[in-house]
């Protein structure tokens, strides 16, 4: 009975995860990398409060869920960290055109 204890649990986790919104995906990437000194947990908390307060649209969230990618060969947390990763992850005000421009 133990044994299948954690083979329950992993397929509830998998299950909840299968019908959280483009919301709580998006949460879930950003918290991929969570801030020095913020546990993974923490961070998809402050999301979920964050994304209670302001209540983007579920469209909203998918665009960003679209754009919120590092481009190949840079790492996620790196490009999370960017002007463009913050703009194309909805971290930002800044738009993305401009966020994500090269520098001349």
């Amino acid at each position: 009975m133990r044994a299948l204890l954690p083979i329950a649990a992993l397929a509830l986790a998998a299950a909840l995860s299968a019908c959280s919104g483009p919301c709580d995906a998006l949460a879930s990437r950003l918290c991929d990398c969570p801030p020095s000194g913020v546990s993974s947990a923490t961070c998809r908390q402050q999301a979920s409060d964050v994304f209670g307060k302001n209540k983007p649209s579920d469209s909203q969230c998918n665009a960003w869920l679209d754009t919120c990618n590092a481009p190949s060969g840079v790492q996620f947390c790196d490009f999370l960290n960017s002007s463009c990763g913050k703009a194309r992850c909805g971290l930002s005000l800044e738009p993305q055109d401009v966020a994500c421009a090269p520098t001349p």
